[in-house]
């Protein structure tokens, strides 16, 4: 161990190390649970596995926290759920189709009887792809 010039450093340290701890507590029941609700063998294996590396993964933490003169937490920290983690992906998805439908409906109002040579820049069809995106993310912000 080396010395520690501020005790304040000390205590965010141990603070961090907690807050992976209550992680991993998470990690844990979660894996737990999943093990239970699982019925194909070759998954359950799997989990078990994850499970077993969690839990030295957590014995690991504990002895860091321990021996930083830290107490390790008994909280368990929030997890995402896979059903709210979907629902934001989808969200994100909406909204990037309807401001790439909204830059294909300008680009084609633009091109009847207009002066493109002003929206050239934000022509999607005269894009490259990942010029497209970075106009699709900035239309959505």
């Amino acid at each position: 161990m080396f010395s520690w010039s501020k005790n304040t450093n000390k205590t965010r340290f141990i603070k961090t190390l907690n807050e992976l701890f209550s992680l991993e507590n998470a990690v844990l029941e979660r894996l737990d649970r999943r093990m239970q609700e699982t019925l194909e063998q070759e998954a359950q294996s799997s989990l078990q596995h994850q499970l077993e590396e969690a839990k030295e993964q957590q014995s690991r933490l504990r002895k860091l926290i321990s021996d930083y003169g830290g107490r390790p937490t008994n909280s368990k920290a929030e997890l995402p759920s896979l059903d709210s983690l979907t629902n934001t992906t989808m969200d994100v998805t909406k909204k990037k189709n309807n401001v790439l439908n909204d830059t294909k409906i300008d680009s084609k109002s633009n091109s009847h009887g207009h002066d493109n040579s002003s929206n050239k820049d934000n022509d999607s069809s005269t894009m490259s792809s990942q010029e497209r995106e970075i106009f699709i993310l900035k239309r959505m912000l």
